[in-house]
């Protein structure tokens, strides 16, 4: 994942859970699950979610995303 450094904020990477198919209502189908400052620690995450819910009609995807304080 290639990030660009923001001066502004620091980054954060939010792992979304996608709930396939996606229903008529595709907001029920996103969500966050988990943030983390260490983009290694949510790669390692996303792994480790994929693996244990490999049997659900689900998938995980990293994010980059800002933190506003």
């Amino acid at each position: 994942m290639v990030n660009k450094p923001n001066l502004r904020y620091r980054h954060a990477y939010a792992i979304l859970r996608i709930d396939l198919p996606i229903s008529d209502t595709p907001e029920n189908s996103f969500r966050v699950v988990k943030v983390f400052f260490s983009e290694p620690d949510a790669e390692k995450e996303v792994a480790r979610l994929t693996d244990a819910n490999a049997d659900k009609s689900c998938v995980y995807q990293l994010q980059v995303t800002r933190l506003v304080e």
